[in-house]
């Protein structure tokens, strides 16, 4: 069985030097761009951070809200943070549709 921590930095090492490589062209052809791109995928996160419910200041907690490119909120997770230690987990459908219909309107997105 393959250990995932030492396939990523094997394969992000791998990466890495194909990155360096594509940089020196890229400084020799401004117009260059890089080869080995399948797609390209626009994903913005917003960090809500919510007002503390209670006396307890030293708990921080929010929302991270995930935007495609033509501004729909796809996903959302829920975060707190407490010594700064974060703990981030995802929520269910029902939070979603909920955070999703008070926030539907508050950023806009243009994408050239």
């Amino acid at each position: 069985m393959v250990n995932a921590e030492e396939l990523i930095n094997k394969k992000l090492s791998e990466r890495k030097k194909e990155f360096e490589k594509a940089l020196e062209k890229q400084k020799k052809d401004p117009e260059y761009l890089y080869e080995e791109v399948q797609s390209i995928e626009i994903l913005i996160r917003f960090e809500i951070s919510l007002i503390p419910q209670d006396e307890d200041t030293d708990i921080i907690d929010g929302l991270y809200i995930y935007m495609d490119e033509i501004g729909k909120i796809i996903d959302v997770e829920y975060y707190i943070k407490v010594d700064d230690e974060i703990t981030v987990t995802p929520v269910d459908d029902e939070t979603l549709e909920l955070v999703t219909g008070l926030f539907k309107d508050a950023f806009t997105l243009e994408v050239d």
